[in-house]
């Protein structure tokens, strides 16, 4: 059988492995995972534009310096 425990405050018996609370629990694990993916992608789409960022900056700089080589 199912372990059980009074709740003093409700005076009513609680199951440990009540229906709702296990939703409520799965519900709760599934919108944190879900969060940390999320966050995870963020980072990972913002380290990918950093490094566009660089060698497009690394790019703009050797043409404007090619740019002046020839004009000199």
């Amino acid at each position: 059988m199912r372990s059980t425990q009074y709740d003093s405050q409700v005076h009513r018996r609680t199951d440990n492995v009540r229906g709702w609370e296990k939703r409520k629990k799965k519900k709760k694990k599934k919108k944190k995972k879900k969060k940390k993916k999320k966050k995870k992608e963020k980072n990972q789409n913002e380290k990918e534009n950093e490094e566009r960022g660089e060698i497009l900056e690394a790019i703009r700089s050797t043409i404007t310096s090619e740019m002046f080589m020839v004009k000199i």
